[in-house]
């Protein structure tokens, strides 16, 4: 079914989630556009598709009627905030920045995943906020409301973009926008309420979390891959394949999470994944710099350097005197403090301390009080003191500056630099000349698109963008990429992991989110090095193979499951026989030249990122996906003590010692208790540990509400 969120999209293309706001309006007008959202959905009047339910809880059901209302309130109170925040980002002209957690995605465009789950899961939080007596007063919402339009506009003003939100002539009552966000703010209140319990962290947690990170060990290694015993395995029955097809048919091949990282996983997965089709256009930095060189003119060249010579082109003197041979520990006297008198060749006195003999008892050191004699006034400068009794000495003379000769090589030096200074401009002129020119193209064929929905009738064909005249002006690199899931297409760098610049989404994401086609959406890497214009071309849901076309996976995963075990039991024989030995790994297996014996380095179970902002599991070096378990149980370990160990998707078997601990317990106490809350990486960690719990938190409520789906949600978002 074509999703309604695209029927309207053409008469209001930035700000406004059209299809939730139409929706509302046929909740509140009636039989005649009532008439027209069942006619969209291909439902008859009369049907009882409306007062299906679809979903049950603990205090009562949800039928499509009460999630589609639901939904048409959400994107109701969307609009209106989506308006207020873009009004107050234009009057501030983008110098202010939001202040407030947004209740809603009013500053993100694009249609929200998982919306029919999203709105029942926070009517159940509305009810339990409402039964735990929070309340929110009206100034909480104007003072809300003040922060969303970036305390930019009147009350006068944001009372006309609400009563802009209009549907043909029909406009949506303030009441309801007031309600909703009163609803909303009741929600985040109550939740937060119950997250303050999540922050505290117990003297126990605070020394678990602190090892986590700080104590460090180092095995030696040996790697048995499953994959060696596959030739050992019999071919399996047809009935143990049904039976394995059958139990993880309707599972996707999704990798397994610890502390933000991901780790293969060791389920068996035969449901094909849902994949898009993307084609793209690439604006790289370095060709872009490169055109921009060929275009410095050498009169650039001379008026840069007449410009910066005297900061960046002052020939500096890089020679260095000659360093003396140092011949101090061999003659002791050489240690003594300088003589005021350099003369060679006098016998000067050595000045002693108290504490100190002199070097010749026998000869007294006179000094001014032994003599009587009374000390002379130390002079104030004693730089320009003579030390003969001499005229001081004339003031150095100002060096003349010397700069670089302007050669051949400080020439293309000065190029690459004015080539660099005008290449965030140039890419920019070139995105928006390469969106101009889809354009035209692309806004016919989504009004055809809409048009094709509202009536039901096929699709329209792909826009003719001119994408060769495109490539040819601006020296582009197009890349079509086909049917990659959302995890493939996170690992495609720099592609993946870039942002479009009106969501802040990474693409990876947002293709699984927009549900259009050959939409121009811009997306530029994190550096900046990389801006593409991106195209999804197709997208295809996921399926359920049949038994026949996943056969050779579904045999494959067989085998490697028994080929595992096998790897564990000779990981175990071969441990057992080090430990017998009591030999160092590189020790027993030396002149074996089919093993090889690895050195993983220092690691600790979890390291931080280069800006100590966020954490991840530790890999270390020669480990395929060690996982937590693994972690563990290699932490748990005494040095010289030899474990065989399974890695985290059972791939691998691994014979692995413990060489060594950088602390023991004692110093590792010892060190925690002096560092307190200052250590690196504290407040990573419990950054972390705070978001999981939330997550925990969440996933609970809707446990204890003990929700229940009656239909697959969602589905018209595939």
């Amino acid at each position: 079914m074509a999703s309604p969120f695209r029927i309207f999209r053409k008469h209001q293309k930035v700000l406004i989630v059209v299809a939730g706001v139409a929706l509302l309006i046929v909740w509140l007008l009636g039989d005649a556009l009532t008439n027209l959202a069942f006619r969209i959905s291909g439902q008859g009047r009369d049907s009882s598709y409306a007062k299906e339910v679809v979903a049950t809880y603990q205090g009562g059901k949800f039928t499509r009627d009460d999630i589609s209302k639901l939904i048409m309130r959400r994107a109701a109170l969307r609009t209106f905030l989506q308006r207020a925040y873009q009004a107050g980002l234009q009057k501030t002209e983008g110098k202010v920045t939001l202040a407030v957690q947004p209740v809603v995605n009013f500053n993100y465009r694009g249609e929200e995943p998982n919306l029919e789950q999203e709105v029942v899961h926070t009517q159940i939080q509305y009810e339990m906020a409402e039964a735990a007596g929070i309340s929110i007063s009206n100034d909480a919402i104007n003072n809300y409301l003040k922060e969303v339009c970036l305390r930019s506009l009147s009350t006068a003003e944001l009372n006309q973009i609400a009563s802009n939100l209009r549907f043909g002539n029909q406009q949506v009552p303030i009441k309801l926008l007031f309600d909703e966000l009163r609803r909303e703010l009741m929600i985040v209140n109550y939740m937060r309420s119950q997250f303050f319990a999540l922050t505290n962290v117990l003297p126990e947690q605070r020394w678990t979390d602190w090892q986590l990170l700080n104590d460090r060990i180092e095995l030696e290694s040996v790697d048995l891959p499953a994959s060696q015993f596959l030739a050992n395995i019999k071919e399996p029955k047809e009935a143990e394949l049904r039976a394995l097809y059958e139990q993880y048919k309707d599972s996707e091949p999704i990798p397994d999470q610890a502390y933000a990282t991901d780790l293969p996983s060791p389920k068996p997965a035969f449901k094909i994944p849902r994949t898009v089709r993307l084609d793209t256009l690439e604006i790289n930095y370095n060709d872009v710099a490169a055109t921009l060189a060929e275009e410095v003119t050498d009169e650039e060249i001379e008026a840069y350097y007449e410009t910066h010579k005297e900061t960046d082109f002052v020939k500096t003197d890089l020679g260095v005197e000659p360093i003396e041979e140092d011949h101090s520990a061999d003659d002791p006297e050489s240690s003594l403090p300088p003589t005021s008198d350099p003369t060679a060749g006098e016998s000067q006195p050595v000045p002693t301390t108290p504490q100190e003999p002199a070097s010749d008892a026998s000869t007294p050191v006179e000094t001014p009080e032994s003599n009587g004699t009374p000390p002379e006034p130390t002079p104030s400068k004693p730089d320009e003191t003579p030390i003969s009794g001499g005229e001081p000495p004339e003031p150095a003379q100002p060096k003349s500056v010397e700069y670089q000769p302007l050669d051949d090589g400080l020439r293309d030096t000065i190029r690459q630099s004015i080539a660099s200074d005008r290449v965030g401009e140039r890419m920019g002129k070139i995105i928006q000349d390469i969106l101009a020119a889809m354009k035209p193209a692309y806004d016919a064929y989504e009004s055809k698109v809409t048009d094709a929905e509202i009536d039901g009738t096929e699709l329209p064909t792909p826009p003719d963008y001119p994408l060769d005249q495109i490539i040819e002006k601006h020296n582009l690199q197009r890349k079509q990429i086909s049917d990659v899931s959302i995890y493939d297409l996170r690992d495609i760098t720099p592609l993946g992991q870039s942002r479009d610049l009106e969501t802040q989404l990474p693409l990876y994401q947002l293709m699984f989110i927009e549900k259009g086609f050959y939409r121009p959406i811009n997306t530029v890497d994190l550096f900046g090095r990389h801006e593409f214009i991106v195209l999804k071309t197709n997208d295809s849901p996921a399926r359920v193979p049949t038994f026949d076309q996943a056969r050779d996976d579904i045999v494959r995963t067989w085998k490697m499951q028994l080929a595992s075990e096998m790897a564990l039991t000779r990981a175990k024989e071969l441990a057992s026989a080090v430990r017998e030995a009591d030999l160092p790994l590189d020790a027993y297996f030396a002149g074996k030249e089919d093993t090889r014996v690895n050195l993983t380095g220092q690691f600790a179970q979890l390291e931080l990122d280069v800006q100590g902002l966020s954490i991840h599991l530790s890999q270390p070096y020669g480990i395929d996906a060690a996982g937590p378990e693994f972690m563990r149980e290699v932490f748990a370990m005494e040095p010289g003590e030899v474990k065989a160990l399974l890695n985290h998707d059972r791939s691998a078997a691994y014979v692995v010692r413990l060489i060594r601990r950088a602390r023991d317990k004692k110093q590792l106490k010892q060190d925690f208790l002096s560092e307190t809350d200052r250590w690196p990486g504290i407040l990573a960690l419990r950054r972390f540990r705070y978001n999981q719990a939330i997550m925990a938190y969440q996933q609970q409520v809707i446990a204890d509400a003990q929700l229940e789906w009656l239909i697959t949600p969602d589905q018209r978002f595939e």
